[in-house]
């Protein structure tokens, strides 16, 4: 099993993801309609130990293959950052280099199978998790350059921080995030789930989930 462009396709990308498993919540159950079936998850403070446990514990999925990344496979050639408008690069350096960001990362490619003791309705009979340790708007970015990637939904479960961790938060107008999506070549209306309130500059209609309180989908107008 290796990077292919098709498991960029029709997917849910998780930043600040940890490990709670909401994105095969919401794909499986919250909205199974979409047919989502590819899952792109970043997150820079989870430990890679507690992750291989993780993939073992999926409920109703067994996991059937494990392919440990090389930064070639996401990125094969020379990424050239476009940065946006509103960062403060100078802060954004500094504390990449304060966190550690550049430190222990990884990246796996992961299948699952549904399993035969679980019905159809918990969910597909097979999904891909790519799970990257690494900063959530950077990471998106390379993704869009490298592999076409355009989300169909993206998860703001929590106030996530883009860009350089504590000075930029994702509830804002004008955040790094929001301009990633608007500015993506490959833009397809991608939908964004949030529980908290997103002050965006370009939100255009709000359909409330009724299936768990507080959460909203909010979908982009192009």
């Amino acid at each position: 099993m290796k990077i292919t462009k098709s498991l960029f396709e029709n997917a849910i990308y998780y930043p600040c993801s940890n490990l709670d498993g909401f994105s095969f919540m919401f794909a499986n159950t919250i909205k199974p309609e979409f047919g989502i079936t590819n899952h792109v998850l970043v997150d820079y403070s989870t430990d890679e130990r507690d992750f291989l446990s993780a993939c073992r514990r999926v409920k109703g999925y067994d996991m059937v293959d494990l392919v440990k990344l090389k930064p070639m496979d996401l990125c094969p050639t020379s990424w050239i950052p476009v940065l946006p408008p509103m960062l403060d690069i100078k802060n954004y350096q500094k504390l990449l280099k304060e966190y550690g960001l550049n430190l222990n990362t990884f990246a796996y490619l992961v299948k699952f199978y549904r399993s035969s003791e679980v019905p159809q309705s918990h969910g597909p009979e097979n999904m891909n998790l790519i799970f990257i340790k690494g900063e959530a708007v950077a990471t998106l970015q390379v993704l869009q350059q490298k592999w076409q990637f355009s989300p169909e939904t993206i998860i703001v479960k929590n106030a996530g921080w883009g860009w350089g961790l504590g000075f930029e938060d994702f509830r804002e107008p004008g955040n790094c995030l929001e301009w990633m999506i608007l500015n993506d070549p490959y833009y397809n209306k991608v939908k964004v789930l949030s529980e908290v309130q997103l002050n965006w500059n370009k939100l255009h209609e709000i359909e409330k989930l009724d299936v768990i309180d507080g959460f909203h989908l909010y979908q982009f107008d192009s």
